[in-house]
């Protein structure tokens, strides 16, 4: 059938007024229809969301700008084909089962990801209505990418925090603020504390409870400067683990909020390895300030800018500061004369490395007595790094040993010169001796042979002769006293008649008076009498010579203890100090040190040996000499002289004018002939019968040949030094080897060994000193005698 006549039929049917109806309402309804499109056209534009319309097989209808601006393109341009929608989402398969899901359920939502022009792919959650009277679709498309981008973030934050909560090898603990209870912890509160999570969850920490805090003064201290600050850094405290033991901790602490409650994040770093660290520094540095403060030397530390940082005890005693006042001062007002650097120089630690140059120097200060302070300085740099951040400079008194050395020099010097002045003395008293004795034996002759009346000029001038020898003879006695030869012969010894005599024989006619203080309990010295006399009367001579215009020299003397020789070379034992004062010019500061060294002299008329030969003595004496003096002010010399141990000083007898009873039969070895003539001469005037030698061997022959010629002799006189031959003590030594016992003499100007010292020890009965005179001789022969009777 036709169209046309189907709807003749229909009009047939219904009538023309049913057909007007009809056609009007059909008007009404598309009219309606296109209202409702305009309406959801306008819904369209209005929303900010993309808004699309699709068919059932999801072809896009209809698209709002803001879809548009999404996707980054006209959406309506693929229309009617393809499906727009199935090629911007990721998966066309998934926008299909969206699709059948809204058709099936009346709507559907699922996010996913859509493709923006440019490719970049867009995080969208799509809202899909099906419309079934209308067999459409109506696509909400709303861009997420911010909630998204939110959502990662927190995630990977979230991450983050469990990492660093749970992995971290710190404590990590959220306590409630109000009563301290765990609300979690982490595996690192667990390795150090060895609480588990079921330990310690719903648990305070306070001492009542847990008792992780040692003490709830330190928990306090948290709360308050969390109350007060909003956290707490850096709270060092002890710590209690499930064992009972103590850890130190080193907590940083926050307030931080929890589902509207105030809760504490805290942080604990175990830190006992740190802190036993810093507590053996505290004590090394406790061990280090008690070991600066026991040593004998000064130290003095600085920073790079030579401020002072430390001063022990003694450099505080040295430099007169403390250290509380030092430490921050310029090293320059704290050493003050001890730095001593050139006046263009300041006082740096570049400055003071290289004064010492890593080695030592020394400083030399006069102090307020006068005397002379030496300082030993050593500095060393401190390095961090590699670079010189301060310096370290000990300061080390070294007055004692700088004397010592002087004194060991001094020492030296005098034995070189005893090397020399004991071979002049021993052929100057060789001289003396022929001078003195021909002299003397000239003049008794002269005496004896001479007409009364007779002039008196040959026996002056022979007097004169022997008196000039005897003076010439003082001076090889002072030579001797540099000698190793001049030992002195010690022997108990008061020293009340010893000043005696040498006051009077010194200051005789001088213009200068003496006053003695001598206690009545002074104890005895052991010493050699002629010595001694001759240290005083140097001395005494050197003070009267110090005053030219006059004045009082004080000798004094007095029993000393052992505190006084704390700071002497001297050994363990009683000493008596003998002290001359006087009231002279005084000494330069440099010429002090050199007082004592042999012909160092400060005035015209001296010849450097006095002073020199004092210093010799009185070290040979096993004593100790010191002198203190300042420029204007007068000069003091002590002499600390051994004590004797025998309770009375021996007094000699009186032998003048004496001669031996029985003559003997006298064997002399002498290899100056003018010396054998001599004595030969002084003995056979004596009586005695005399054979003369100058060799050892021919002496030691002579003897034998007496003893076995049946004719020995009684005694012999032996010189002990014997130049490139046997003296006196192989001689004596060599008989006895041969089972002879000689009586013998010692006798010499000079001896290499203290055998005139000591000639007993060496087998000799007696000594007789070179120069001698015949009543030397005689005095001497008379000893031997009397020893052979018995008689003193």
């Amino acid at each position: 059938m036709k169209q046309a006549d189907h709807h003749d039929d229909v009009r047939g049917a219904l009538g023309a007024h049913d057909v007007h109806r009809l056609l009007a309402e059909n008007e009404a309804l598309r009219s309606a229809w296109r209202a409702e499109r305009r309406r959801a056209s306008g819904v369209a534009v209005a929303v900010s969301d993309g808004l699309a319309e699709v068919d059932s097989d999801g072809r896009v209808l209809l698209a709002n700008d803001a879809l548009a601006q999404l996707l980054g393109r006209d959406c309506l341009e693929a229309v009617p084909a393809p499906v727009f929608l199935r090629t911007c989402t990721e998966s066309p398969m998934h926008f299909d089962q969206l699709l059948a899901d809204a058709r099936a359920n009346g709507e559907a939502r699922q996010a996913c990801r859509l493709k923006r022009a440019e490719g970049l792919l867009l995080d969208v959650e799509l809202s899909l209505v099906w419309l079934h009277d209308e067999d459409r679709c109506i696509v909400l498309v709303r861009d997420v990418s911010d909630q998204v981008a939110a959502l990662s973030a927190l995630a990977a934050t979230r991450e983050r925090f469990y990492k660093a909560f749970h992995l971290s090898p710190d404590s990590i603990n959220i306590n409630r603020l109000s009563d301290g209870s765990y609300v979690d912890i982490n595996e690192g509160f667990t390795q150090i504390m060895g609480y588990t999570r079921d330990d310690a969850i719903g648990r305070r920490s306070t001492p009542g409870d847990l008792g992780v805090w040692v003490n709830e003064e330190d928990r306090a201290r948290m709360v308050a400067g969390l109350l007060e600050r909003g956290e707490v850094v850096g709270l060092e405290a002890p710590f209690r683990r499930k064992d009972g033991s103590v850890t130190m901790g080193l907590m940083s602490a926050r307030v931080i909020e929890i589902d509207g409650e105030a809760c504490v994040l805290s942080i604990t770093r175990d830190n006992s390895e740190r802190y036993a660290a810093r507590q053996a520094i505290l004590a090394e540095r406790e061990r280090l300030r008690a070991t600066l403060g026991s040593i004998g030397d000064g130290v003095v530390a600085t920073d790079a800018e030579c401020l002072v940082t430390l001063l022990n005890p003694v450099a505080q005693a040295l430099t007169g500061w403390r250290e509380i006042d030092a430490v921050g001062q310029p090293l320059a007002a704290v050493l003050g004369p001890w730095a001593a650097l050139p006046a263009d120089q300041p006082v740096t630690v570049a400055n003071m490395l290289a004064a010492t140059d890593g080695g030592e120097r020394q400083v030399v200060r006069e102090q307020e007595d006068g005397q002379a302070m030496v300082v030993a300085e050593r500095a060393e740099p401190i390095l961090v790094d590699g670079t010189v951040a301060g310096l370290v400079m000990a300061l080390r008194d070294v007055t004692a040993e700088r004397k010592l050395h002087d004194e060991m020099q001094r020492i030296a010097k005098l034995e070189s010169l005893g090397v020399l002045a004991g071979g002049i003395a021993h052929d100057f008293n060789n001289l003396l001796t022929a001078i003195v004795g021909h002299a003397e034996m000239a003049r008794a002759e002269y005496d004896s042979l001479a007409p009364i009346g007779a002039s008196e000029s040959v026996a002056a001038h022979l007097r004169d002769v022997e008196q000039a020898a005897m003076r010439a003879r003082g001076l090889t006695q002072q030579l001797l006293t540099f000698a190793k030869g001049g030992a002195p012969v010690r022997e108990a010894v008061a020293l009340a008649p010893i000043v005696a005599e040498a006051v009077s024989f010194a200051l005789s006619g001088s213009n200068c008076r003496c006053q003695t203080t001598l206690p009545e309990d002074l104890s005895l010295v052991l010493a050699d009498p002629g010595q001694l006399e001759q240290v005083l009367h140097n001395l005494l001579l050197n003070a009267a010579q110090a005053m030219p215009d006059g004045g009082t020299i004080a000798v004094e003397a007095a029993n000393v203890g052992a505190r006084e020789l704390v700071d002497l070379p001297l050994e363990p034992g009683d000493y008596v100090r003998l002290s001359v004062i006087d009231q002279g010019v005084g000494i330069r500061p440099e010429g002090l040190g050199r007082i004592f060294d042999p012909f160092f002299t400060t005035k015209p008329q001296g010849n450097g040996l006095g002073l020199a030969s004092v210093h010799s003595i009185v070290r040979q004496h096993h004593g100790h000499v010191a002198v203190r003096s300042r420029l204007g002010d007068g000069a003091r010399f002590d002499v600390w002289l051994p004590v004797a141990s025998v309770p009375e000083a021996s007094t000699p007898a009186d032998e003048s004018g004496a001669r031996p009873a029985v003559p003997w039969r006298i064997l002399v070895l002498d290899d100056e002939p003018a010396v054998a003539r001599l004595l030969s001469r002084i003995l056979l005037s004596g009586g005695h019968s005399v054979v003369t030698t100058s060799r050892g061997d021919e002496a030691i022959d002579v003897w034998l040949a007496a003893e076995r010629g049946g004719s020995p002799f009684d005694l012999a006189i032996l010189d002990l030094t014997v130049p490139g031959g046997k003296g006196g003590a192989e001689v004596v030594a060599e008989l006895r080897r041969m089972g002879y016992g000689p009586r013998a003499v010692a006798t010499s100007g000079y001896a290499s060994a203290p055998v005139m010292a000591r000639y007993s020890e060496c087998g000799f009965a007696e000594r007789l000193a070179k120069p001698y005179r015949r009543c030397d001789v005689e005095s001497m022969l008379l000893r031997l005698q009397r020893a052979d009777t018995g008689h003193s």
